[in-house]
């Protein structure tokens, strides 16, 4: 009989993970006072507090900035693209639409008022648009007619709602000292589901949020350092019931958090400049961290840390496209690429004997999978991935590993740090004379944007 036993117990871990950011060009943007960046086609969009500047982004050694219109139609704390249009919140109750289809000279569409306060990034969901209003909630905004935008209800939170995201007619709202979940599947009715309050530190002080991102049932929650600390918070909490959302893990960050973005296997945390009084100092000692931007390895949810970090001056917002980390500050477009080899090989708690090849999981995949084999003595290994044309497009393992299991987590990308296309692949090992192979179905991140 086969004696093939596999558990799922991770008895040593070996880390190949190696990632860094690395700068690819920017641009210093004149009259600064940036809030807000989106990006869409080859033009990044750049919210001011007084102006909207578009910056061709098409070369992003040498970004270029097309146009800078100033005014309040073009006044944009918080900016969201919708194909050729432009929708843009003002900071004190305005919002307005543009026509970006030229983006050398954008044109006014229509505008509305809104309760003052409005602040940060606005959202498009369907029709409407969803703005929050600080002090006075959130706002949904009817856009069909992109000419005579017109408030469809506001819903009034019970903090100060600093930013929001979107998904599935879900609103989940950073309140400033809560996460607030707000359904609005009727947007003349919207109703709240839960809430979660954040935590307090030693000293009873609340640590204050300012941003959330969501992905699948987890929420990002970017929140101020605890008294007497210049690392932030990013909480991770399970939104899986929007009625009764948990804590499940807290990334120490370095500066203050004030903005997350999530694509793939990270989160990317912009955080300000960051001091704090040296806790029993005689002396008045403050402490200091830079503001900068922070890449979390958020894959594994209860053991997400930072891998890779860059200092700079306080950074407003960021907007991740393909490979690239698209970075405001308060006056400049900063672009940087992630590179990483995105290997990582677990041994598991198991034994076979002879050589396989299991199922990867998860099959088909979005950000990346898991492939598993085993190897019923010491031998050398070699574990690559092939498109169907038949060329070998990324090798995971070329090396000798002890008798046991192992999983080995690809990331859809090739031996270039360069995201592959959807379609079918082929993942092939061979080990002790053996060669298998197994299908892998990849679907490209496009195709759910």
């Amino acid at each position: 009989m086969d004696r093939i036993r596999i558990g799922l117990l991770v008895l040593m871990v070996s880390f190949l993970w190696a990632d860094k950011l690395e700068y690819v060009g920017g641009i210093e943007i004149p009259h600064g006072s940036i809030y807000t960046i989106y990006v869409s086609g080859n033009y990044a969009y750049i919210g001011q507090w007084d102006r909207l500047s578009i910056v061709d982004i098409s070369e992003p050694k040498i970004p270029q900035i097309v146009s800078s219109n100033y005014g309040d139609f073009f006044e944009g704390v918080g900016i969201h693209i919708n194909d050729t249009l432009a929708y843009l919140n003002k900071l004190g109750g305005f919002f307005s639409i543009l026509n970006v289809s030229n983006p050398l000279s954008p044109q006014p569409m229509g505008w509305v008022p809104v309760k003052t306060g409005t602040d940060d990034k606005d959202i498009s969901h369907d029709f409407s648009v969803i703005l929050p209003c600080y002090d006075a909630g959130i706002a949904i905004i009817n856009v069909d007619d992109p000419t005579n935008p017109f408030v469809v209800s506001y819903y009034d939170t019970p903090g100060f709602a600093i930013d929001l995201f979107d998904k599935d007619s879900l609103v989940y709202v950073a309140d400033y000292t809560s996460l607030q979940i707000i359904d609005i599947h009727d947007p003349e009715h919207p109703v709240g589901l839960g809430s979660l309050p954040m935590p307090e530190d030693r000293v009873g002080n609340i640590l204050y949020c300012y941003d959330v991102f969501v992905v699948d049932t987890f929420a990002f929650v970017a929140a101020k350092p605890a008294e007497y600390d210049v690392y932030g918070n990013l909480f991770i909490i399970s939104v899986a019931d929007p009625r009764n959302p948990y804590y499940i893990d807290t990334v120490k960050v370095k500066g203050s958090p004030w903005c997350v973005y999530c694509a793939g296997d990270f989160a990317y945390v912009g955080a300000r400049e960051a001091w704090a009084p040296e806790k029993n100092s005689f002396l008045n000692d403050t402490l200091y961290a830079p503001g900068g931007l922070r890449a979390v390895n958020k894959r594994k949810i209860e053991d997400a840390g930072v891998t890779s970090s860059v200092d700079m001056s306080w950074v407003r917002d960021v907007f991740v496209k393909d490979s690239l980390v698209y970075v405001v500050t308060e006056d400049s477009l900063l672009i940087f690429r992630h590179v990483y080899t995105g290997i990582e090989e677990e041994r598991e708690d198991g034994v076979v004997d002879r050589v396989v090849l299991l199922d990867n999981h998860p099959n088909p995949c979005l950000w990346g999978t898991w492939i598993r084999y085993g190897i019923p003595e010491r031998q050398r290994v070699l574990l690559t991935i092939y498109d169907v044309a038949g060329r070998r497009v990324c090798t995971l393992v070329n090396g000798v590993r002890d008798a046991g299991v192992y999983r080995v987590w690809w990331h859809g990308r090739d031996d270039e740090n360069k995201p592959l296309p959807s379609g079918v692949y082929v993942c092939r090992l061979e080990a002790g004379g053996k060669v298998l192979s197994k299908k892998i179905v990849r679907i490209s991140t496009k195709e759910v944007r």
